[in-house]
């Protein structure tokens, strides 16, 4: 059974630009969701009667075919059945999906061809918030990308994704009250990120999460916490130092 794609908060800005010659840009650190906000678009894409490629350059073979260049990537589009010339006289675009475009060799240059010669495709890219892809991409495609940086969910999105109904209000029945602060807790032990399924009890956090709540905490992430809601984040700094030490303990055997 096909799991259900959820709808992120930024899906609706996003939206906004599929129409537009702008080349869109979907960044964030490794597990944040760019890839499921990738499927989610060529979902949505596909309902609405559009046509939408996908392509994963963690597969190299797709990674040398780019790096070949444009006219490669083009021929490469034909020979998958796409009549670029039906695209180019109907004014319809085809929307061109690329993830991991940081794998590119010059991403920039590959990019800025597709925008000033191939109107007809509509690119939507996604890389990491990396030095690699910071450093490779260049001015050249200034006043031709739209950007949106993509976070870890959000509590409310945590919520959608686990099935819970939510409506925000001044205030709540003690068993709400109760409910919420139950799934914070959850929420905070083991994070946001949407590699993980809610729906299935791990009861350690895994590196990732740990990784970017022992940065919260770093920085003094319990600050600016309302009540009663604070108290989950000293659980999980718990949970964190003892999965590190264990870890630790592991490594010296």
């Amino acid at each position: 059974m096909t799991p259900p794609v959820f709808k992120r908060n930024v899906m609706d800005e996003i939206l906004r630009f599929l129409q537009s010659d702008d080349i869109i840009v979907i960044h964030g650190a490794r597990q944040v969701g760019k890839t499921f906000i990738l499927n989610y678009l060529q979902e949505h894409l596909n309902t609405i009667g559009e046509s939408a490629f996908y392509m994963d350059l963690e597969d190299s073979r797709f990674t040398a075919l780019l790096d070949k260049g444009v006219e490669e990537f083009i021929a490469y589009l034909r020979e998958q059945g796409h009549d670029l010339e039906a695209f180019k006289t109907s004014g319809r675009k085809l929307f061109v999906m690329i993830d991991e475009i940081q794998y590119l060799a010059n991403p920039s240059s590959f990019l800025k061809l597709l925008a000033d010669h191939h109107r007809y495709l509509k690119v939507i890219v996604s890389g990491s918030s990396s030095f690699e892809m910071k450093s490779k991409f260049k001015d050249s495609l200034v006043g031709r990308t739209v950007n949106f940086e993509i976070y870890p969910l959000s509590f409310r999105e945590f919520l959608v994704f686990k099935g819970i109904p939510f409506t925000p209000a001044e205030k709540f029945t003690e068993k709400k009250n109760l409910e919420l602060q139950s799934l914070y807790t959850e929420f905070a032990l083991y994070g946001g990120y949407p590699k993980f399924d809610p729906r299935i009890q791990i009861r350690i956090p895994t590196p990732h999460v740990a990784f970017a709540l022992t940065g919260c905490f770093a920085r003094g992430g319990r600050e600016g916490v309302p009540k009663p809601y604070n108290q989950p984040y000293l659980l999980a700094q718990n949970k964190i130092e003892q999965e590190q030490s264990s870890n630790n303990r592991l490594k010296k055997w």
